[in-house]
């Protein structure tokens, strides 16, 4: 199965990603705590993403959504708004993930201690983030 779409990083369409995810994680069988596990780091992830756009009018995420064999994929992208970049708006999302709030430990470590595959790097003049994490009763 794959899914891909692309979001308004405007705040407003925060519960329809927290709702996709959730279904996703559902449809592919994580339960319990798995299940909200895998949500609170996706979540944090695309907050960071989010994050990364802050300041940047008409910007938004690319998502891809895979289930393979083994594994489900989930493909964080950056997309600014045009000019963004010439203006120097935004920020890496490595580096935005990799740093802690007042009193927080840096949302990275989370979603590394949750996925078994975390990856940055750039694709099509986009910053992304994969996540991944074996399938229920496969890792």
């Amino acid at each position: 199965m794959r899914l891909d779409m692309t979001v308004s990083c405007d705040e407003r369409f925060r519960p329809l990603l927290d709702q996709m995810v959730s279904r996703i994680i559902d449809y592919v069988g994580y339960g319990g705590s798995d299940a909200t596990a895998v949500a609170g780091v996706v979540e944090r992830a695309l907050g960071g993403a989010r994050a990364c756009m802050a300041g940047t009018p008409n910007a938004s995420l690319d998502l891809r959504f895979v289930i393979w064999e083994s594994e489900m994929e989930i493909r964080i992208g950056c997309r600014p708004s045009p000019g963004a970049a010439e203006r120097g708006a935004g920020r890496a999302l490595d580096r935005v993930l990799r740093e802690g709030g007042a009193g927080e430990d840096a949302p990275l470590d989370r979603i590394r201690q949750v996925m078994t595959r975390v990856e940055f790097g750039r694709e099509d003049g986009l910053d992304v983030c994969t996540l991944a994490k074996a399938l229920p009763g496969r890792g």
